[in-house]
């Protein structure tokens, strides 16, 4: 069997060497390539979420981990209908979730080694209470991830953002980042 194959065989298993003396956890990073895989943007983002004690949110596991669907990891989607009353502690996406969502797809969690998610093509975010602390943790991940997001589309919409959060998103694309 060739050490690619060995590798393969084992993806997913913790502890495993990759072939070249290093170790692989979990799926976090396959080994012949770069990019961080939705399971691991996920990992990253639960982790930060637990560090900074709040919940993880279930519509970002469903957007990340349905690999059955054909966007499975290139969008985040998160809606509520407008009769829906928007409390930060009831399902709806905040501030903390946004934070930890920038800082796993800027790769700032253990094993992500400040890889940026490059799968990334949407983020819709619309009835939630982003406010404008939120607003500013996505305008870290257009300032911070630069050229290596392929970001097409971020819509904001009915999500608690004011002027200060606005701001910040406005300056992360006069810095040069386009969609």
């Amino acid at each position: 069997m060739s050490k690619k194959n060995a590798v393969g065989k084992n993806k997913g298993k913790k502890g495993v060497q990759n072939g070249k003396n290093e170790k692989v956890k979990g799926d976090l990073i396959d080994p012949h390539e770069l990019e961080i895989t939705p399971l691991a943007l996920f990992r990253g983002y639960s982790a930060f979420c637990q560090t900074i004690g709040i919940l993880a949110h279930d519509e970002i596991r469903r957007c990340l981990m349905n690999v059955d669907h054909p966007n499975n990891g290139r969008q985040i989607l998160i809606t509520k209908s407008a009769n829906e009353k928007v409390l930060e502690n009831d399902g709806f996406l905040g501030p903390g979730q946004c934070r930890a969502l920038s800082m796993a797809i800027l790769g700032k969690y253990e094993g992500g080694n400040n890889r940026v998610y490059t799968t990334l093509l949407e983020i819709r975010i619309v009835g939630s209470c982003v406010t404008d602390d939120g607003a500013e943790a996505i305008a870290d991940i257009l300032r911070l991830g630069g050229s290596r997001l392929q970001l097409s589309l971020l819509e904001l919409a009915d999500a608690g953002i004011g002027v200060r959060g606005a701001e910040a998103i406005g300056r992360a694309f006069f810095r040069g980042v386009c969609l």
